[in-house]
């Protein structure tokens, strides 16, 4: 099921198609959807004692939901109906954990933080992969909270500090920070996407804001460059 692939690229290439220029687009934007749906899923078996080959066992297959430390409030917590003495984080308390996912669905800008290893980075890909499965027509529903006509990107901000280093950002207003910014985000993105096709594509849903986009590994990144 193309139907996603084909309206978005349709809404993106502004200048008139034939019929193989637009068989051309498509097949890059579905390329690339691929593409990052293979690496997000994909698992380092080998460091945990797996078999290489074992190509089967991938990160869609064994994900487990990551909970933030908020927790649901309970029935008798709504009624106002709290029973005395109880404390909220105690061993053996039936509070149910907010998932980082239900955080993620009610927010358009979500900062995750956390231990390292604490599966930030593999909550991120889950999603990003979820949503490329949504534009590929693998999953027939869209994800709840979020436009089924998002495009997914993933940056991993290590490779992007060199670009921030080289940029002189604090004379700037903060408008003009976050253009720069943006153009330096937009640039890695065009040298990372090396299909010529769906770079116009990528660029109108960046200028729109449809794009899903996660900015992975902040701890990674120099701390004069957090900003």
């Amino acid at each position: 099921n193309g139907g996603q692939i084909t309206q978005i690229t349709n809404n993106y290439n502004n200048t008139p198609q034939s019929e193989t220029e637009k068989e051309k687009s498509q097949y890059a934007f579905r390329s690339y959807l691929e593409k990052l749906r293979r690496h997000c899923n994909a698992l380092p078996l080998a460091a945990l004692g797996g078999d290489d080959t074992d190509e089967d066992i991938t990160l869609d297959k064994i994900y487990v939901d990551l909970d933030t430390t908020q927790f649901k409030e309970s029935k008798e917590e709504e009624r106002g109906k709290v029973k005395p003495g109880r404390n909220e984080f105690s061993l053996g308390d039936d509070k149910t954990p907010v998932s980082v996912m239900e955080v993620a669905v009610e927010t358009k800008k979500l900062v995750l933080l956390g231990d390292a290893g604490a599966g930030k980075s593999t909550f991120v890909k889950e999603l990003l992969a979820l949503q490329a499965a949504v534009l590929l027509g693998e999953i027939k529903e869209p994800l709840t909270g979020f436009s089924p006509d998002l495009i997914p990107v993933l940056i991993v901000l290590r490779d992007l500090s060199p670009k921030l280093a080289a940029l002189n950002l604090g004379n700037l207003s903060t408008e003009k920070q976050r253009d720069v910014l943006s153009e330096a985000i937009l640039e890695k993105i065009r040298e990372d996407v090396k299909l010529a096709e769906f770079i116009p594509i990528l660029e109108g849903a960046f200028e729109d804001g449809k794009v899903l986009l996660v900015l992975d590994g902040l701890d990674e990144v120099p701390q004069n460059l957090r900003g």
